[in-house]
């Protein structure tokens, strides 16, 4: 009967200390946030980086169909957090997780960042490049009107590369 007893206060203090160390939670941290546009609008299939600045250590995560992503078991310490979807801008943002912390970084990205096309149109004057003569007129009448331009020699037309004809 006494060894019973023994035994059923070892178990006691088995049970007691098991569950002091489970309440002191996780010796690690979580990462997690939502992706969305710049109207609010979820973006799913959103890479999000998760590097730790002090050990180089990276996480990739994609959004989830909600744009929301979860990185769980970090280690304690500095984190950047880059996140970047096609067609949109990235944005990075720099945290500290802590022990049994769930630190929330959403991202809002805007438009761009993917290809941006810009077009040029101008109306001027075309240069022939086989003749090395204007097709404009109105190019070819403002050297004729230049009064050092009415009379000159060969040797000028080459010091300003324009085709003259004396």
């Amino acid at each position: 009967m006494r060894l019973l007893k023994i035994a059923a206060s070892v178990l006691v203090l088995l049970l007691a200390s098991t569950t002091q160390l489970l309440a002191q939670g996780s010796s690690t941290g979580t990462i997690l946030g939502r992706v969305s546009d710049a109207s609010g609008a979820s973006l799913p299939g959103a890479n999000v980086i998760i590097m730790n600045t002090a050990t180089g250590t990276a996480h990739s995560v994609k959004s989830n169909g909600s744009g929301d992503y979860t990185v769980p078991e970090l280690q304690p310490g500095p984190y950047k957090v880059t996140v970047e979807a096609p067609g949109f801008g990235s944005q990075v943002s720099s945290l500290t997780v802590v022990v049994a912390q769930e630190a929330r970084v959403d991202a809002q990205l805007k438009l761009g960042g993917a290809v941006e096309t810009i077009e040029v149109n101008t109306s001027g004057a075309q240069l022939d490049t086989d003749t090395a003569s204007c097709r404009s007129s109105s190019v070819r009448s403002k050297w004729s009107s230049y009064p050092s331009m009415a009379a000159t020699s060969s040797i000028s037309c080459l010091s300003v590369r324009v085709p003259c004809k004396p």
